[in-house]
């Protein structure tokens, strides 16, 4: 551009040069001749000076057309270039691993000025509108967005990107937002945060950013430059950093140079007892034996002085009071008054080493092999222990390498590592595979020790092992202990849940059906009970080799608990199979055994659940067979029952009543209603049975059917007992005290409170505490669990009959009763269940049953009260068939304390009176 400038300057000055050359020249030339030739010549130099001339222009301006068309070329290549460049430095700029957006706040700014009074706290205002963040969020105008925007929210353009935006956010990046607007609205112009954002394709990224205001835009926030870097792979190195640091395997320390604890790890509590937040801020000094103190403290200095510790050993204080040694791995990076270590225990370590220093005089009386090698592991030296142990002589190793007693199980890598070892830490212990001089293989553990002399000098090293066959073989066996059932040899439950893991996979790949099958022997408490615990368990082992004979060779069997099986059945196309394969092993339980000449049959109940139909996992799977299984309990035993989605239901009932039920009493939620006792002969009240309700305040009034079984399994029932027991007597005391007949009233009493065994003292109390005769209680116990037991409880129901109280029998009929144990027990009363009065009028079995349960009644002296009594045909027959007593609809509905006072007691003391 100069050169083109320049040109007509340049033509010019040659141009006058010439001119003014050719004037004086010409002139010179003329009057230098005649003057008769001067009128030619003068005309002769004007058309000679405009030819030349012309020629001369015509020279200059193509070279001044030259001249500029080089110019433009060479403009033209650089604007090329300048272009080139421009868009490289942008391509550049954009494969920048950061993104970069210019932004816009004014808006946002002007709406948080418009919203807040003056003098609020932005904070404040913020945590009270906490959905005004997103809409601020709104206001911000995107200027520009550069560097690798695009690849690293993986749009396919900025348009893409805008439109998406709102989806990048999450909600810590939302969060973040907020407090970058507190900072900007404080009057600070920069804030950084890191926040895990979102790509358009969903997935999730950790970032660092950096906002910055524009200088000459910080008032209002006109222009915010904005820097994104994806921090992801930093993040998760500094997570898999913390996870190492953190692992219990071994103590590692971060402390200043000073001693202070800036953070430990988790081996602090495995091996020394410490939580690690009990020990920041402390200094770790105060954990060192006083005697290892000072060469600690020397220790510190090397590190200091930038050299590295390894295997530098001292001891630690444990939180027991008691010292460990450990060795220890330290570093101090140059300049960073830090101090980063780690360090293991090896107080056992150095306990075996003491242990082979004192034996080395000993050598040749101790009971274990002692070698002696030099520097090449040439045998130098061995016990005699060695010879009884290897088979062979001193002079059959002396001088040979230690090599020849190698077994051949080991690969060079494992020679390589203790002899890594030796040179490192002058000591290697562990279990080693040798062979002896008869070929025979065996394990021994042995320990290398080298000696040094007073140099500091390796000179030898000192090998003591022993024989630990038996001891491998006591491991081996201690293992399948610990795995299996030590009666049955069956696995256990913990095997069991590894191996139902191991199918589970199997399945996930093969997309078979795996069914987990829950077996319990139908009152195996029977067994022991009459025939003793060694029958028990002779049972047993025929019932798990005959169940092991019942499967296929690739299904699973366990004994998980006394009389309780589980069963994994693989490889099934239909649920149709497991049935089968369940009957198959019903059946096979029924046969029956013969124990000490006794023929014995049983039956089980099987609670099936299937992969993946009820669950994909072992623990659910097994808990859903449970269920299942108290379903065939409850289904009549000797049965197999699917688990179904209402089982599950069942069970967090379960778990809402058993919650609620233990606040119950407390709450007042339970009441009492009696139900009249009418004798038969003359339909006069004779006495009431007490009932228990439950108005629980959310759900209303919950059956007793439903909570009594509840509270018996979750050991409340005794609590409750008590309270229905003193809150009867009460009642009962208060109607006496106002003259009242109120015969006897009947008290259930659950079968755990009579196992409790303090029934009788519990009993006594409440009697002596309302001052309620006993002549007027009535205790009722179910037929099904007197029967089952034994002379104690028999003797402590015998005891409170004997205080005047009287015993019934509850639901009498629909147990099995021996009548040569029913006429031990103390009992007064006969209660006839309702299932045989509702068909006593048409339906001969009922008629008949009843029939004999009157009999007996009789037989027996006992008094007979039937339950249920709902019309008077039905209790025409019950006096007919000489029943004495009878409760029910017919004479009324169970009733409140004031109902019952008001309908029935008030009447029959006004007809007496």
């Amino acid at each position: 551009m100069q050169k083109l400038t320049s040109l007509p300057i340049k033509t010019a000055l040659i141009y006058l040069t010439f001119s003014l050359l050719w004037i004086l020249g010409s002139d010179w030339l003329v009057f230098s001749l005649p003057k008769e030739f001067h009128p030619f010549l003068q005309t002769s130099k004007g058309w000679f000076f405009i030819l030349i001339t012309s020629l001369l222009l015509y020279v200059l301006l193509k070279q001044s057309c030259l001249t500029a068309s080089n110019l433009e070329t060479e403009l033209n290549d650089a604007t090329i270039r300048l272009t080139q460049s421009i868009t490289d430095k942008q391509a550049l700029f954009d494969s920048l691993p950061i993104s970069v957006w210019e932004e816009d706040f004014s808006d946002a700014k002007k709406y948080i000025d418009k919203s807040i009074c003056k003098g609020t706290d932005l904070r404040s205002w913020l945590d009270q509108h906490p959905d005004e963040v997103a809409f601020i969020a709104s206001k911000v105008k995107i200027l520009s967005i550069g560097g690798s925007t695009l690849s690293m929210f993986r749009a396919e353009s900025k348009d893409d990107l805008l439109a998406n935006l709102s989806n990048i956010f999450s909600l810590e990046s939302m969060a973040a937002f907020k407090e970058e607007l507190i900072t900007f609205y404080s009057g600070e112009y920069y804030f950084k945060t890191e926040a895990p954002l979102k790509r358009l394709d969903g997935s999730s990224f950790m970032t660092s950013t950096s906002i910055s205001m524009v200088p000459g835009h910080e008032k209002n926030w006109g222009r915010v430059l904005v820097t994104i870097e994806d921090i992801t792979e930093r993040t998760d190195a500094q997570n898999a950093v913390d996870g190492f640091f953190d692992q219990e395997m071994n103590i590692h320390v971060i402390a200043s140079t000073d001693g202070t604890i800036l953070r430990a790890n988790q081996g602090f509590k495995s091996l020394l007892g410490y939580e690690p937040e009990e020990l920041a801020g402390q200094s770790f000094l105060t954990l060192i034996h006083p005697d290892d103190l000072d060469i600690t403290l020397a220790e510190m200095e090397k590190l200091s002085a930038g050299e590295k510790t390894f295997n530098f050993e001292n001891r630690y204080r444990n939180k027991q009071g008691n010292y460990r040694s450990l060795t220890w791995a330290a570093i101090a990076p140059h300049g960073s008054n830090i101090i980063y270590a780690v360090a293991s225990d090896i107080t056992e370590r150095k306990k075996a080493e003491t242990d082979l220093r004192r034996a080395a005089s000993v050598y040749k009386s101790t009971s274990e092999g002692i070698l002696i090698t030099d520097l090449d592991g040439t045998i130098k030296e061995v016990n005699q222990a060695f010879c009884n142990i290897t088979g062979y002589t001193e002079s059959e190793v002396k001088g040979k390498n230690a090599s020849l007693l190698s077994s051949g199980r080991h690969d060079e890598a494992f020679y390589q590592t203790i002899w890594k070892s030796l040179q490192t830490s002058q000591a290697w212990q562990g279990e080693i595979w040798n062979r002896k001089k008869s070929g025979v293989v065996y394990p021994e553990f042995l320990t290398i020790n080298a000696v040094i002399n007073n140099s500091g000098d390796i000179t030898d090293y000192v090998g003591v092992f022993s024989d630990v066959s038996n001891l491998k073989q006591t491991e081996d066996q201690l293992n399948h202990l610990t795995t299996h059932d030590p009666l049955t040899g069956l696995i256990n439950r913990t095997l069991f849940i590894e191996h139902l893991e191991h199918a589970l996979q199997r399945a996930k790949r093969s997309n078979k059906l795996v069914a987990v099958f829950l077996i319990d022997i139908d009152n195996f408490k029977n067994i022991n009970d009459s025939l003793g615990f060694p029958s028990g368990d002779t049972l047993l082992q025929g019932l798990s080799g005959r169940l092991r004979s019942a499967l296929r060779e690739e299904d699973t069997i366990a004994r998980i608990s006394g009389d309780e099986f589980a069963v994994i059945i693989e490889g099934l196309s239909y649920s149709k199979e497991s049935s089968q394969m369940a009957d198959n092993l019903l059946q096979h339980i029924k046969e029956p055994f013969y124990i000490e000449e006794n023929k014995i049959q049983v039956t089980a109940s099987i609670g099936i659940s299937l992969y993946p139909h009820d669950a994909d996992n072992s623990e659910v799977l097994t808990r859903n067979a449970d269920s299942a299984l108290i379903q065939a309990k409850e289904s009549g035993r000797n049965n197999f029952q699917f688990y179904t989605e209402s089982l599950t239901s069942a069970a967090f009932e379960h778990l809402f009543i058993e919650s609620a039920l233990r606040s119950a009493l407390e709450q007042n939620e339970f009441h009492l209603v009696y139900q009249p006792q009418i004798n038969l002969e003359t339909n006069q009240l004779i006495g009431m049975e007490t009932l228990l309700r439950w108005q629980h305040p959310d759900i209303g009034l919950i059956p007793p059917s439903k909570f009594i079984p509840i509270a018996e399994r979750a050991g409340l029932i005794n609590d409750i007992g008590t309270w229905v027991l003193e809150s009867a007597c009460t009642q009962g005391k208060a109607w006496l005290d106002k003259g009242y007949d109120i015969g006897r009233i009947a008290v259930n009493v659950a079968g755990p409170q009579i196992t409790q065994r303090n029934l009788q003292a519990v009993v006594s109390s409440i009697l002596q505490k309302t001052e309620f005769p006993t002549h007027h209680l009535e205790i009722e116990v179910t037929e099904s669990f007197v029967m089952k037991q034994t002379e104690e409880a028999i003797e402590l129901l015998r005891g409170l009959q004997n205080t005047g109280i009287e015993i019934a029998i509850d639901d009498f009929g629909t147990g099995y009763s021996s009548l040569s144990y029913l006429k031990k027990l103390p009992i007064d009363k006969l209660k006839i269940d309702q299932s045989f009065i509702s068909g006593i009028v048409d339906n001969s079995d009922d008629s008949a049953i009843t029939d004999a349960i009157i009999s007996l009644g009789y037989a027996l002296s006992l008094t007979t009260i039937a339950e249920g009594v709902e019309t008077q045909e039905q209790a025409d027959a019950l006096k007919v068939k000489g029943c004495q007593q009878a409760q029910g609809y017919l004479y009324s509905r169970p009733l409140s304390a004031e109902q019952l006072e008001h309908t029935f007691l008030e009447t029959q003391h006004l007809n007496k009176t």
